[in-house]
């Protein structure tokens, strides 16, 4: 009787860990499942948020472009940098606008006249109206950053690389995120 009480005891403690333990499993693989469905839809959701405000960078430095290009104001002058300065300020996504001749940065709204070559940025590619991209615009007080920029005709813009306001789960990576942007929005591979 002593012993059939132990094998029962055994038993009941057998199936009571053989169930916990197969409790566990079947609630890290349904926890697993449910973690990256989780991850896929917030990143596909900050995937289109990104892509809109992408677009809508493009969109604002494309109209600034034409603005810039019928500027009423001397070629800059310091009436003229003011205005983009003011431009600039009211932008979205823009960091910086300005005057290019010859191949040089006239002046900047960001740094106002200056004698920096533009030999050093390579454009991306040039699209049917003129317009050329950048993608390693170098900042003239940071040369650490890289811009995205478009310019049309003596008129030049630069694009900020912040990224879209989203708590999320996960955090992004900023460096490749905006190299991805880049190749996205000029059509080219980093």
């Amino acid at each position: 009787m002593i012993r059939i009480r132990k094998q029962r005891i055994l038993v009941a403690r057998a199936t009571k860990f053989t169930l916990a333990a197969c409790g566990l499993a079947a609630g890290y693989l349904l926890g697993h499942a449910l973690a990256l469905q989780l991850a896929e839809r917030w990143l596909e959701q900050y995937s289109q948020l990104t892509t809109m405000q992408n677009d809508a960078s493009f969109v604002e430095g494309r109209s600034l472009l034409g603005v810039l290009q019928d500027s009423h104001y001397s070629f800059c002058s310091e009436a003229e940098i003011a205005y983009f300065r003011e431009l600039v300020f009211r932008s979205e996504y823009l960091k910086d606008a300005g005057r290019i001749h010859g191949g040089r940065i006239e002046c900047s709204a960001t740094a106002g006249h200056t004698m920096r070559s533009m030999e050093q940025f390579n454009p991306k590619s040039t699209q049917q109206d003129g317009t050329i991209a950048y993608g390693n615009l170098v900042p003239i007080r940071d040369a650490n950053l890289k811009r995205a920029g478009l310019q049309l005709g003596t008129a030049y813009v630069v694009f900020g690389s912040h990224l879209p306001a989203s708590a999320g789960p996960f955090p992004m990576l900023v460096k490749q995120h905006h190299e991805r942007l880049c190749s996205q929005a000029f059509g080219t591979t980093s």
